[in-house]
């Protein structure tokens, strides 16, 4: 972006180049949008990681792998020594059962979803910009869905394999269509702000270059650019003695293609100009010499440094007239806003509204990441080989969760005879084996395929949870997507919109997601117990705790703590929910 930038204010962020947003102008207009920002990068255990490939640790990468296999044909020889049978096939049936309803009441959730595409349309069409009426809409539309979903779930009475899948996808879907109403919505505001100030900038060249009749708008408009052109002419002759670079710069200053959001503007006739107008590229010092010295005679000029990085220059940034120039910087500004963060090697993206279509929508459900952007980090090919590869990763991976499942975790929750302080210690590996498996499986296998069949190239879904201090560290790091959407959907939008306090915002955020946690076990279990809240929302004073200098000073004890936590409170939860 630009030189002149203020830094992301994501707190997990790292401090780079990469992660900065643009000037305070173009802050201003631009909001919160920019808080979460997506690069081209590799996840800690992708195959194709250079770090993972030349890691000093990849050999015990590879023994965990061979060991889980001798673990599994282990499982099949006691199994087979047992019951005559390989692998039971109880669990199996019992995911089975009505999966053609499941599967159909999927689609029909996902397809719910495609109607955010016209509400946004609408909400352009009948300028509606007031955020309690869209914040409103939002939540009985959330309401309505989980409602429904609840009720569905309960009257097909789905085992809680089922059960489980069901709701954890309808919330998916629910952030999906929040982030993308919440985005467009922002940029709807942005957009109708760039109608009025076209509006006052064509009233104003009326005033300053018209003939006095005011039905003349273009005369005065192609008078204007003709001024503005005389005065690229005194600064820049060098640039502008080329008749062919005149025929296109009027075409680009045209007044119908400087209203509104013109894709003819922006992938048409800019790229022409981009190398030979000034300030559309970073200047060369001759360039800025000029700027200056023109800066230093008109005090309400824009200065060169909020102007050399705008994509999308309107020309009468260079017209004589003070407010004229103004006007036309506020248009370059908002301009700005209503494109994506750019992207390194991949150009301009298209400018909103274009972007609203029902093909853009369902690029954004296929792409693994709950946070709505106009345009994403891709990569240049798809490798159906490594779809491939996901694929028998994936499979390889539940098979290896169902045969733990199977033989270490149903037979001892079953086992009546046996104490609960028996079962507890008896659960406490697989439960936490499982746990590790499948977050391997849903971001390394589930996520890393959606990724390369979208070509979607940033695949940091997770970072080094298992190295965290402390469970606000593992809640960052642990799952990035869900990470970013309450980030910048909860968190900035409490403080950013409302003026809450960091605090406040942390505290409410982290209650949000306790909430949907134990509803998830409300429909899974069937039970109102509360216990996976009330654990969850007992990690505050421990997050506290974990700040002391004490523990922030021995980090290894505070890993310690981590481990434990979790290795405990699985198989407690486990035993709460079953027992009792």
């Amino acid at each position: 972006m630009t030189s002149a930038s203020v830094r992301k204010v994501t707190p997990d962020a790292p401090q780079s180049k990469s992660q900065e947003v643009s000037s305070h102008d173009y802050k201003k207009t631009s909001g919160y949008r920019f808080f979460v920002r997506y690069m081209p990068r590799f996840s800690m255990f992708d195959s194709l990681s250079r770090n993972e490939m030349n890691g000093p640790f990849r050999g015990f990468y590879n023994l965990f792998w061979i060991c889980l296999a001798c673990v599994v044909l282990s499982a099949f020889t006691q199994s087979f020594d047992n019951t005559g049978q390989i692998l039971s096939l109880t669990l199996a049936t019992l995911m089975s059962k009505d999966t053609h309803v499941l599967a159909l009441s999927d689609t029909i959730l996902v397809a719910q979803t495609f109607l955010c595409v016209p509400m946004v349309h609408g909400l352009r069409y009948f300028r509606i910009t007031h955020r309690y009426i869209i914040l409103t809409i939002l939540l009985l539309w959330h309401i309505t869905t989980m409602v429904n979903v609840i009720i569905w779930a309960r009257f097909r009475d789905w085992p809680w394999v089922q059960s489980g899948f069901f709701v954890l996808h309808s919330i998916v879907q629910m952030m999906k269509i929040h982030s993308y109403v919440d985005v467009n919505s922002a940029m709807n505001e942005e957009h109708l702000k760039l109608l009025d100030t076209e509006k006052q900038l064509l009233d104003r060249v009326v005033e300053v270059d018209g003939t006095g009749v005011p039905s003349d708008k273009e005369k005065a408009w192609h008078r204007a650019a003709e001024r503005t052109l005389q005065q690229l002419d005194q600064l820049y002759p060098e640039h502008t003695a080329d008749s062919r670079l005149k025929d296109v710069y009027f075409k680009w200053a045209d007044l119908r293609v400087q209203s509104g959001c013109s894709n003819e503007r922006a992938h048409v006739l800019l790229p022409l100009l981009r190398n030979d107008i000034p300030r559309s590229r970073t200047p060369v010092p001759e360039d800025q010499r000029k700027m200056d010295v023109m800066v230093s005679d008109s005090a309400s000029y824009p200065h060169p440094k909020l102007v050399m990085d705008l994509r999308d220059l309107h020309p009468f940034i260079w017209h004589p007239d003070d407010k004229v120039r103004s006007l036309a910087h506020d248009i370059a500004v908002i301009r700005e806003a209503l494109y994506a963060a750019s992207v390194p090697g991949q150009g301009l993206s298209t400018m909103w509204p274009h972007n609203v279509t029902l093909a853009n929508f369902l690029d954004f459900q296929l792409v693994p990441t709950l946070v709505y952007k106009l345009q994403y980090p891709r990569r240049n090919e798809i490798r159906p080989w490594y779809i491939a590869d996901r694929c028998i990763a994936l499979f390889g991976t539940f098979l290896v969760t169902y045969v733990i499942t199977v033989n270490w975790i149903i037979p001892v929750v079953e086992d009546k005879s046996s104490s609960l302080l028996s079962i507890f210690l008896r659960l406490m590996t697989p439960m936490i084996s499982c746990y590790c498996i499948l977050f391997y499986l849903m971001f390394e296998c589930v996520c890393q395929g959606f990724a390369e069949i979208t070509r979607f190239a940033d695949r940091e879904f997770y970072q080094d949870w298992w190295n965290s201090t402390s469970m606000d560290e593992y809640a960052r790091k642990w799952n990035r997507p869900v990470h970013h959407f309450l980030l910048q959907h909860v968190y900035f939008s409490m403080v950013v919109r409302y003026g809450m306090s960091k605090q406040t915002a942390s505290t409410l955020t982290f209650l949000i997601s306790s909430v949907f946690h134990e509803l998830v076990m409300i429909i899974v279990t069937g039970k109102i117990r509360g216990y996976l809240f009330v654990l969850q929302m007992s990690q505050i004073p421990l997050m506290f705790m974990a700040r002391l200098q004490f523990i922030r000073a021995r980090p290894v004890l505070g890993n310690i703590l981590f481990w434990a936590g979790m290795i405990i409170g699985l198989p407690i939860l486990n035993i709460l929910y079953i027992v009792f």
